[in-house]
């Protein structure tokens, strides 16, 4: 490898399909490759999960498997440890760049192993190597049950205080959350790196989705994007819908439901038993969503907790309005509170309703129903900002900051202006009469 080129190693636990996938496909492949030559390690997908390593190969992006790593913890992990350790030294890597709860565990114990086990570790010189680690979401709330919490708790206090350099976030409210309710890490070690997403299409026309499906121009389009798992908490939405089309009969609507996953069969049995079946839309997984939210009115987020979700960055991307529950990161993305309307908060990018909170759910979705206005103010708004902070571009630029500062030993230069989701400016006045 010529002088000044790095060799990185990421580490993610399966490619399927979702947010975290398209976050480490586009570090592969957008970062500038004259500096950084970068090696994928990953694992096999669960049951009910939808492998998508074809998006990793339209990228070009090298990619090793260790079928052994799985999202489940197991004594098999001693392996995926042993093996990743061998392909340390047999790559030698500058970097080791971790993502996710479990590839984070094991890739960062056996980057601690390779750099530690050298003879000049006799000198207190271990190897070369800095190691950094992206959560991607946040297991330690909503997951698992209070004793297995607590042991994943200690164990990332363990590796933040002795095998990682950096802990990247994807959104301040992670990072306070991490800091502050768990005391994971130190403040220095955090660093926000916002998601990145490619946000053109390929040319697909309005309407196409809607024709597929026989969906009527004159529908409402209300649509779920995202895994069918127990944390995005689809029952809430079914059961919401089915109150709102209880309380407006004759209201043409349509729920979309874009995704797979292990709730699949679970939730078509819901949807019939709650006599909504015949209005609820099963699409499948899609293998580009943008072209999608063209046809939608309106995205609905009901999970229990997020870190950032991909679903909402590409929905206002493409101007298309989003109500969700106020969780995780999506509290950073909707932007400074404008009104409220009781447990309802109305916010620059959208609107926000408590998690779990299904009677809140159906009043914002009515509300935005019949609201075209502000469902065009909040996208339009989302829009703007989700293109200026969450580009693909943006994302590889500052990841080569940031690793140039690590291995180069150089300062990081700041993206200009303000931080874009901790103003301080005082809350605006939502206009009279558009929340009503």
């Amino acid at each position: 490898m010529g002088k000044g080129r790095y060799k990185i190693i990421r580490v993610i636990d399966r490619i399927v399909v979702g947010g975290p996938t398209k976050h480490v496909v586009l570090l592969c492949s957008q970062m500038d490759q004259s500096r950084f030559q970068s090696l994928l390690v990953t694992g096999s997908a669960a049951r009910g999960e939808t492998p998508c390593m074809e998006y990793a190969d339209a990228n070009r992006v090298e990619v090793e498997v260790i079928p052994e790593m799985s999202r489940e913890v197991c004594l098999q992990d001693l392996r995926v440890i042993a093996k990743l350790y061998l392909l340390f030294l047999r790559e030698r890597p500058d970097l080791v760049h971790t993502h996710k709860s479990k590839a984070g565990a094991v890739g960062r114990i056996a980057a601690l192993l390779y750099r530690l086990t050298t003879p000049s570790i006799l000198l207190l010189k271990p190897r070369r190597l800095k190691t950094l680690h992206t959560f991607h979401g946040n297991v330690l709330k909503g997951y698992f049950g209070r004793w297995r919490t607590r042991i994943f708790v200690a164990i990332e206090r363990l590796l933040a205080s002795c095998g990682t350099d950096r802990l990247l976030v994807v959104s301040e409210q992670q990072r306070d959350e991490l800091l502050g309710e768990f005391r994971i890490g130190r403040a220095a070690q955090f660093k926000v790196m916002r998601l990145g997403v490619e946000m053109d299409h390929d040319g697909k026309k309005a309407g196409e989705f809607r024709h597929r499906h026989g969906i009527g121009a004159g529908e409402f389009v209300l649509a779920s994007v995202g895994r069918f798992a127990p944390i995005k908490n689809l029952d809430l939405l079914l059961r919401m819908f089915a109150g709102l089309v209880s309380h407006s009969p004759l209201l043409p609507i349509r729920l979309v439901l874009v995704g797979d996953g292990e709730l699949r069969d679970s939730l078509a049995e819901t949807a019939r038993r709650l006599g909504i079946a015949d209005k609820v839309v099963f699409a499948g997984m899609q293998e580009d969503c943008i072209p999608l939210y063209g046809d939608f009115d309106l995205l609905a987020i009901t999970s229990n907790n997020e870190g950032t979700p991909l679903a909402m960055i590409e929905a206002l991307s493409q101007s298309c309005a989003v109500v969700s529950t106020e969780v995780g990161g999506v509290v950073d993305l909707m932007g400074r509170v404008q009104a409220r309307e009781g447990a309802i908060k109305i916010c620059e990018h959208g609107v926000m309703v408590p998690a779990g909170d299904a009677p809140s759910l159906q009043r914002a979705v009515e509300c935005l129903m019949a609201d075209a206005a502000l469902r065009r103010q909040t996208a339009e708004a989302g829009r703007a900002f989700v293109r200026r902070w969450y580009s693909a571009q943006r994302l590889a630029g500052d990841m080569e900051s940031l690793y140039g500062e690590l291995l180069d030993g150089k300062p990081k230069t700041a993206l200009p202006g303000a931080d874009p989701c901790r103003s301080t400016k005082p809350e605006d006045a939502m206009p009279a009469g558009s929340w009503r």
